[in-house]
């Protein structure tokens, strides 16, 4: 097996593969364009001289968002007053992210604010997938391999 970059003449294969995968989760594909900025790195797989599968990297903006529970007071208001702040937030911090040249915010929340999570679906418009998200970071991961170089 051939680990090698991504070619334009891979594509076909890519689709193809990612039809036969069990989960479609209505999300565009994941290699709708490896060619397109967003999608800095691809890399795929070819075993016998057929393309078995491929792994992407996609730019995008993990956002985060803090509130002080205080804010608003603890009347029947403060939620109100929160959830504006936090919309607000969410709107200012994605166009700036949108400005910067990103294509894609992902926020995750946890499960016990569900609410809150079905809210920024109804309201500001995010996409709910039902996905467990996995986080690998990479400095902690390489730094080490690269400093014995």
């Amino acid at each position: 097996m051939t680990i090698r970059p991504y070619r334009p003449s891979d594509r076909a294969a890519l689709i193809a593969i990612h039809q036969r995968q069990a989960v479609h989760d209505g999300l565009p594909l994941l290699f709708n364009d490896p060619a397109d900025p967003q999608q800095f790195v691809t890399v795929v797989a070819v075993d016998g001289g057929r393309l078995v599968g491929a792994s992407t990297a996609r730019r995008l903006a993990e956002g985060r968002t803090y509130i002080d529970p205080l804010f608003g007071g603890r009347t029947s208001a403060g939620p109100v007053e929160r959830w504006d702040l936090l919309a607000r937030l969410i709107r200012e911090g994605a166009k700036a992210v949108y400005r910067a040249g990103y294509t894609e915010l992902m926020a995750a929340t946890p499960p016990a604010s569900r609410g809150y999570t079905n809210r920024l679906v109804r309201e500001l418009g995010f996409q709910k997938d039902e996905r467990t998200r996995l986080y690998l970071d990479l400095t902690e991961r390489f730094s080490q391999q690269e400093a014995i170089r």
